[in-house]
């Protein structure tokens, strides 16, 4: 009800407790969380900040230690979301973070998570082939086959002749074989 209830209220009645208000935050606009995921990972809350966490993720990607990865790429994301990098964010780096922890999740088999990630990467960077292959592998694995195909054929078609167009051969051949 706020100060405004309490302005109205008669004479008669009972004070009731002041609710605390909450400030009015972009964070709190957004519906982002206001609190730090892992306060535990001391970072700058900078661009440099944003930097040492996509470093520090992809360092420990290396070494095959993808829970703590996990923690890492979600804090740099909290820093970028939540603006406390004070920096605007660009969007490919927004998106390639979101991809690299999908990455580190589909690694650990958590495949709801990591499609989730690919599709917010994708809505920041629609030309991400690597989060849009990603979300092909997740989606392919949660059973989704008619997406995952979808997803597969738009990698082929954007890079026919790259690399990463072998490896989607093999998963559209996985996919195509169910």
């Amino acid at each position: 009800l706020g100060w405004f209830a309490e302005t109205q209220r008669s004479s008669d009645e009972e004070p009731k407790a002041k609710e605390k208000a909450q400030p009015y935050t972009l964070e709190l606009a957004a519906g982002l969380p206001l609190a730090d995921p892992h306060p535990e990972i001391q970072l700058d809350y900078s661009k440099l900040g944003v930097a040492k966490a996509i470093t520090e993720a992809n360092s420990l990607c290396t070494q095959g230690n993808l829970t703590e990865a996990v923690k890492w790429f979600t804090k740099g994301l909290w820093l970028l979301e939540s603006r406390h990098a004070k920096e605007e964010e660009p969007h490919d780096l927004h998106s390639a973070l979101l991809s690299n922890r999908a990455f580190a999740n589909i690694k650990l088999l958590r495949w709801s998570a990591a499609e989730s990630d690919c599709s917010e990467a994708l809505a920041l960077n629609s030309r991400n082939t690597k989060a849009r292959y990603r979300r092909a592998l997740a989606r392919h694995e949660m059973g989704r086959s008619e997406a995952a195909l979808a997803d597969v054929e738009q990698v082929l078609t954007d890079h026919p002749a790259s690399s990463r167009s072998q490896e989607a051969v093999s998963v559209k051949h996985n996919i195509t074989e169910k």
